[in-house]
């Protein structure tokens, strides 16, 4: 019976090659095709999606997990809009002195030019979370009058929305002193609010991080627990097929 086994396998080598191919072919599709045609149909509208934009393909090319800020709750902090004639680097000044009281306070706080470099693309504070990893977004705006100024901030969610906002007014002529006082209320409020906010408390990222495609936090992690039993099933394919092959192989050469 073995040998009648063996005597059909070698008449239908290429048939059981076949086989093994289409059922690597249709593991591919799988775990891929949904992927694959959210991107070709992102490409379609001429919507530009980079790699990371969407979910990775299984196992190949996922996203490397998102920064985990030493456990410590994350806020980036935006350039703030100068709204009229501001003396010179008076935002950016604003924005040194609140990071560094940020930290100070025991939050963590991505680079400058990272804040920097999403605000000249145009991203939404939502997207800035979800690119940098961070629990929440500052920003705000900047106006003068004669020697007065107003300075408004907001605290949002990795939703956008609104956790805490306020309007600062500022008198005087010392730059840096206006600067440092700001700085120390807007950092002095949201310690505050950490405080007695549940909401503050520290929300881990996805893993699987997105960047301008609209994917929610929840959609990122189902996508990363899915990847897992489909990776899995993608290698034991390949190894059906590698065995198939080798046996296909031999048996010929037997014969």
């Amino acid at each position: 019976m073995f040998e009648t086994f063996i005597a059909w396998v070698q008449e239908n080598a290429d048939l059981m090659g076949g086989l093994g191919t289409l059922c690597a072919l249709t593991m591919f599709l799988f775990t891929n095709g949904r992927t694959m045609y959210e991107r070709w149909t992102a490409k379609k509208r001429g919507e530009g999606l980079s790699s990371a934009s969407l979910p990775g393909l299984g196992f190949v090319d996922a996203a490397p997990p998102a920064p985990e800020y030493g456990g410590r709750t994350a806020v980036a902090v935006m350039p703030f809009k100068e709204m009229g004639a501001l003396p010179d680097h008076f935002a950016e000044g604003l924005m040194d002195d609140l990071i560094a009281d940020l930290q100070a306070a025991k939050f963590a706080t991505p680079a400058k030019r990272a804040t920097e470099k999403l605000a000249a693309d145009g991203m939404a504070p939502h997207e800035v979370a979800r690119e940098l990893g961070t629990s929440f977004v500052l920003e705000g705006s900047i106006r003068m009058q004669d020697n007065r100024y107003r300075i408004t901030v907001q605290l949002l969610d990795r939703t956008s929305a609104t956790l805490w906002s306020d309007r600062i007014n500022m008198t005087g002529d010392d730059v840096m002193a206006i600067q440092e006082a700001a700085a120390r209320k807007i950092a002095d409020a949201i310690t505050a609010l950490s405080k007695g906010e549940s909401r503050m408390r520290q929300v881990r990222p996805p893993r699987a991080a997105t960047r301008s495609h609209p994917l929610t936090a929840h959609k990122a992690k189902r996508s990363l627990r899915a990847s897992r039993p489909k990776a899995a099933l993608w290698r034991s394919c390949w190894r059906f097929l590698s065995a198939t092959s080798a046996c296909t192989a031999s048996m010929s050469a037997a014969g």
